[in-house]
């Protein structure tokens, strides 16, 4: 074959790939910035959940569709215009489940000429958006689950599954923008008196969602407000350590004596013997997670008063002190059964351990917390050889900058921060900025092209990027990568502010009063555990604290 022959082939394959993906472009893309020229949907919503649907062929015709049904008690009409639709193709689940934007997209089927449509909403409602599954060791999360949304068309069509697959016709469809919820949060609307509320809204819903024994209900799930039976210590701890810093700054009772009430569930209820000292946790094995946070709320309810809570402090900080290694790492779990340190490592742990001792140390006076912090930061910061970001997941090193904050003044490392800024210029390259994002994942950061944003790493990082910007204008960084930092700090609060339950998607929910405050999962996932308002509100509380305006 003749070079000549090669070239020609070569242009002709070029050729017919771009006239394919011209087409492929123009059946299933969907304009979201058009206007609205698409049918009117008409819905009735009771206690999170949808008891009526009209289609409307006009936005005159909606307004007199289903105006009885809305006088109901606790019922809500909400109305939505589809903007755009487009083409999904029957080529297997997998690719039908992946043709969708999840917390973006409706599904429409249509069956024998009749069509039903499942807007976001009722996706949300169906749980659909982003499942989780698990193929072997392998654990993949999907744009949608496919069954879930055939069988629910199938049933808003009187047919079956199979049936519904074999003969329907199927279209994804956006909506005209809601101007309710998620809000419309720009940068400069992020003000201190914004900030200040968003934290007080956080605090209030972990008072709001508090037993009378001191737990909180663990794991709420908006659309039943059904709670989780699961339970952990580490994050019952970290929220504590919230309330309590909130309490403090707030000036407000009413969260200080719910901080006190939980951490006294820890202390009656939690604490365990680990050796010479006390310990947090449960069962056969701690972890050092949940005593450093523990930590961090004792010495915070002392710090406001509460000092019965002193030998308490001085306790944990003698089992951190007996974890720690030689080389500034510490043994992150203890064998309560066998009374013995376990040298394994997991994310997180000696980041909070060396701000809980950097912390204490405040209270304790003891000179063996600030140089075992000291110690812990620097093995943090420390570069490996063979690994270009940290001794830990590069993403999981909030802990570590707040810890460097929390050092500066009286052993300031300027390695750490150094680490700790080019950690945040790694976080800003995975930072959604719009365009071309979404306009309300402004400011999130990415964990993949076709998944919606979550709500809580970002609130991690952030607490770390406000705790870095605290050392980096005390440390005279050049002005230039401070205001880049700031920018980045402001844009991932508009995004939180966005989704905060104040008071959210309320037709969705089956209790909106109990959710208020609360911050998701993510767009796509309406459960509200109790980590989620702690580093989000933790964050925010930061912010205002560090911010003059």
């Amino acid at each position: 074959m003749t070079g000549r022959v090669l070239r020609v082939i070569a242009v002709v394959y070029i050729g017919l790939l771009a006239v394919s993906s011209l087409l492929l472009f123009g059946t299933l893309r969907l304009d979201r910035a058009r206007g609205a020229r698409g049918p009117v949907l008409v819905s009735v919503w009771r206690g999170g959940q949808r008891t009526e649907r009209r289609v409307a062929a006009s936005e005159a015709e909606a307004v007199r569709v289903l105006r009885d049904e809305e006088g109901l008690p606790g019922a809500t009409r909400v109305v939505d215009q589809i903007a755009d639709s487009a083409q999904i193709f029957r080529l297997g689940r997998l690719l039908f489940a992946s043709s969708v934007v999840p917390g973006q997209d409706g599904v429409s089927a249509t069956y024998q000429g009749r069509t039903a449509y499942l807007t976001p909403d009722d996706l949300l409602e169906l749980e659909a958006y982003e499942p989780e599954v698990q193929i072997g060791s392998l654990r993949l999360v999907l744009s949608m689950d496919t069954d879930k949304v055939l069988s629910a068309l199938a049933r808003e069509l009187h047919t079956s599954l199979a049936e519904l697959s074999r003969r329907g016709h199927f279209r994804r469809f956006c909506l005209t923008p809601s101007a309710s919820y998620p809000k419309r949060v720009a940068l400069n609307d992020v003000t201190r008196e914004a900030v200040k509320d968003a934290v007080k809204n956080a605090a209030r819903y972990l008072v709001t969602n508090q037993h009378r024994d001191g737990s909180f209900r663990y794991e709420v799930d908006a659309l039943t407000n059904t709670d989780s039976a699961d339970y952990n210590y580490p994050r019952h701890a970290g929220a504590t350590y919230f309330l309590a810093r909130a309490a403090n700054h707030l000036h407000d009772a009413r969260l200080f004596h719910a901080a006190e009430r939980a951490a006294a569930y820890m202390k009656d209820r939690a604490t365990l013997r680990c050796g010479a000292h006390a310990c947090v946790g449960e069962g056969k094995t701690v972890d050092v997670g949940a005593s450093a946070l523990a930590l961090l709320a004792y010495v915070e309810l002392y710090q406001g008063g509460a000092t019965d809570f002193g030998d308490s402090a001085r306790d944990l900080a003698g089992f951190l002190r007996s974890q720690q290694r030689s080389d500034g790492d510490f043994q992150h779990i203890y064998s309560v059964s066998e009374q013995h340190p376990v040298d394994v490592q997991l994310e997180y742990y000696t980041g909070e351990a060396a701000f809980a001792l950097s912390r204490v140390q405040r209270l304790s006076g003891d000179a063996r917390d600030l140089e075992a912090a000291r110690r812990a930061l620097t093995f943090l910061v420390r570069r490996p050889a063979w690994f270009l970001g940290a001794r830990y997941f590069w993403g999981a090193e909030h802990w570590t900058c707040q810890a460097l904050e929390d050092l500066w003044q009286r052993a300031p490392d300027p390695v750490a921060l150094r680490f700790c800024l080019d950690w945040q210029a790694a976080n800003r390259v995975i930072q959604y900025s719009a365009p071309p994002a979404a306009v309300a994942y402004d400011g999130a950061v990415s964990r993949g092209p076709i998944f919606s944003p979550r709500l809580t790493p970002l609130a991690s990082r952030l607490e770390a990027a406000v705790a870095t910007l605290s050392v980096a204008r005390q440390a005279g960084v050049e002005p230039a990568e401070l205001q880049v930092l700031d920018n980045e700090i402001q844009r991932g609060f508009a995004f939180l502010l966005r989704y905060q339950y104040t008071p959210g998607p309320t037709h969705l929910m089956a209790d909106p009063r109990l959710l208020f405050g609360g911050f998701p999962g993510s767009p796509t996932d309406l459960h509200v555990r109790i980590d989620y308002p702690q580093h989000a509100g933790g964050a925010l509380l930061r912010y205002w604290e560090l911010d003059p305006r």
